[in-house]
């Protein structure tokens, strides 16, 4: 006989799944925006994306964009408000983690760096560059997600209620990050990257874990979380419940590709199928980074050819400048830090010469903090690179760039001559 809204906590940024009887005077997403107000924001995109002084503009800053501009601050209020209680109660939080804009280093620290992400228009990858650049950020800030995951673990233990709690995390779908595709679509090359999403159920009183290979979707949720807590529900659901013997062995997924705005829409659109055993031999198969080496807290940043040049020390490395090569640097050559900083200049980006090619170093203070390779973007080589917060140190310290050079059998590194920089 308890009131319903006085035993759930509910925190949506989008979704409205809680049913207004319980939720009704809570805040809630709203979606009153208006065609007008999207298409608005759709231009000041495009003449930010055509201006010669282009200024990147936080989609959080436009009307029409359903994008959070403070999640960690929505997970911290809800952490905050967890709390012990006599009776059963439900914590809900939807929140736009690891989802974009990618600017959380793993610590929660933030970086400022291109909204869309270079070299990704209209939500396509122009080329393996950019994509593996996306990703990158995309699992950098995955990092910052587990960490939050943890604080609610934390705060779970603290108050001496996570042993009786079950804890359900879970995702609504994955991102692509493959060349010449949208990081949204699903198609036969992207489909393991959208459909297989992380379900982690922690079950009351369970004291290990353990791994099950069983297709489940979103819609079997709540009826495992029904049978966990030995309820019945009374109304009809489409899934059932994960804890039940294995489904009918079916070789296909059958999705409806997601509304990109370039397609068909309404009654137009329909299922598509993708085959489970190839897709999930996939999702197996990926690597997110290479094997871990050295300071696991590099790994996402070892990539390449080169990779396993970051964190070593510049001294022992260092050749010939590249002659009559100079860099223009869009960010600051020298940074200064301070020791209590949310915000860290973790991105850097550079123009080079069309005929310099290869992958090219960016050193802090006589450390190589990011390998990168170059890529062609219109009658210039473009670089951009995200470094690693751990080796950016507190106080002044200077940024410099090293051509890769393999000829003599082993990377050398070239220093580039950098433009000024305001």
């Amino acid at each position: 006989n308890a009131d319903p809204a006085e035993n759930a906590r509910v925190t949506e940024v989008i979704t409205r799944l809680c049913p207004d009887r319980t939720c009704g005077d809570a805040p809630r997403p709203s979606s009153s925006g208006s065609l007008r107000d999207l298409l608005d924001s759709a231009g000041d995109v495009w003449r930010e994306r055509v201006s010669p002084s282009r200024e990147e503009t936080a989609p959080a800053e436009l009307g029409g964009f359903p994008y959070d501009p403070d999640p960690a601050a929505k997970i911290e209020r809800f952490v905050d408000g967890l709390e012990a209680s006599d009776v059963p109660t439900l914590d809900f939080l939807h929140v736009l983690l690891p989802h974009q804009p990618f600017h959380y280093l793993p610590s929660g620290r933030q970086y400022q760096a291109p909204l869309p992400p270079d070299g990704n228009f209209l939500g396509i990858w122009a080329d393996e560059v950019a994509a593996e650049a996306g990703r990158q950020r995309h699992l950098v800030q995955l990092q910052f997600t587990d960490r939050m995951v943890g604080r609610v673990v934390d705060r779970l233990r603290e108050l001496g209620t996570y042993d009786e709690t079950l804890l359900v995390v879970t995702a609504d779908h994955g991102a692509a990050f493959v060349e010449g595709h949208n990081i949204r679509a699903l198609d036969d090359e992207t489909y393991p990257d959208m459909l297989w999403t992380p379900l982690f159920v922690k079950a009351p009183r369970q004291a290990e874990g353990r791994i099950d290979d069983r297709h489940v979707r979103s819609v079997d949720v709540l009826p495992t979380v029904a049978d966990h807590l030995d309820l019945d529900l009374v109304f009809r659901v489409d899934g059932r419940s994960a804890l039940e013997a294995p489904g009918d062995g079916s070789p296909e997924l059958r999705a409806l590709p997601p509304d990109l705005g370039f397609g068909e829409t309404g009654d137009d659109r329909s299922y598509r199928t993708f085959d489970l055993e190839a897709g999930f031999d996939a999702v197996l198969r990926a690597q997110a980074a290479p094997p871990a080496s050295g300071d696991p807290g590099l790994r996402l940043f070892r990539t390449g050819d080169h990779g396993d040049l970051v964190g070593r020390p510049v001294a022992g490395l260092e050749g010939a400048p590249a002659e009559d090569v100079v860099a223009e640097l869009e960010t600051p050559d020298r940074l200064d830090i301070a020791p209590d900083a949310d915000e860290l200049p973790a991105w850097t980006a550079a123009w080079l010469p069309e005929s310099v090619e290869g992958d090219v170093a960016v050193a802090v203070d006589g450390t190589v903090a990011a390998v990168r390779p170059l890529r062609l973007d219109s009658d210039r080589r473009r670089l951009w690179a995200l470094l690693p917060e751990q080796l950016l140190p507190e106080g002044r310290s200077d940024v410099t760039l090293y051509l890769i050079d393999d000829s003599a059998g082993r990377p050398s590194l070239r220093p580039l001559e950098l433009s000024a920089n305001p």
